[in-house]
């Protein structure tokens, strides 16, 4: 959801010369200044709004609506510092590229608006949840309890057999984790997240029944 924020701050700024512009003139009301502080008012208002969609582009990734890769090296450094601790989860969707020269990538795009939905609704509103890339999440949890990260793995496992009965073929991933603390670089993190992401997707890779 865009947020308000470029619209508050100049409906507040536009109010607060209104009112100084009425004090010094002793609240005499002037008909043709009252229009045009009210035009003011409008137009620094919609000016607002016009920030406020630009900033959420800039933010969001336009299939998921999920934050975007930008957002994550913007905003993670002060994470770092007001956090003791993060929880760094990747999120990668297996054979992907399978599901796309199958089913078409409609089908794939729905698959990943479809997982995004499926993240937001397994984390905290603190949480923040990103498209990271192609088929690939990220998960930013400050300060988890140890019990509620461990879980969301096996949250997200359980929710990912249910999508087979909306698309009509099984949608896997392959989850890998950080526990962070201050002294992490944002790279540090990710990178190790993503190491231990590879490492499951490899042990499902060797672990799968064999086709003769």
């Amino acid at each position: 959801m865009m947020g308000y924020q470029g619209r508050i701050v100049s409906f507040l700024a536009s109010l607060s010369l209104f009112c100084l512009y009425m004090v010094m003139h002793r609240l005499q009301s002037e008909w043709p200044m009252l229009f045009l502080s009210a035009f003011y008012v409008m137009l620094s208002v919609w000016l607002g709004g016009r920030y406020d969609a630009m900033k959420y582009k800039a933010e969001r990734d336009v299939l998921t609506k999920l934050y975007n890769r930008s957002f994550v090296y913007d905003r993670l450094p002060n994470l770092l510092k007001k956090h003791h601790s993060l929880s760094v989860f990747i999120i990668d969707v297996d054979d992907f590229k399978r599901i796309n020269d199958t089913y078409g990538h409609d089908t794939g795009d729905q698959v990943l608006a479809r997982i995004a939905s499926v993240l937001q609704r397994q984390t905290r509103k603190t949480d923040i949840v990103v498209r990271w890339g192609g088929d690939e999440f990220l998960l930013i949890m400050p300060d988890a309890p140890s019990a509620f990260a461990a879980s969301l793995r096996g949250g997200i496992n359980i929710a990912m057999r249910e999508l087979v009965h909306e698309f009509g073929f099984e949608v896997k991933v392959s989850v890998g984790s950080c526990n962070a603390n201050n002294a992490m670089q944002i790279e540090q993190m990710i990178k190790e997240a993503d190491e231990n992401m590879y490492c499951e997707k490899q042990a499902k890779w060797f672990n799968r029944p064999q086709v003769e």
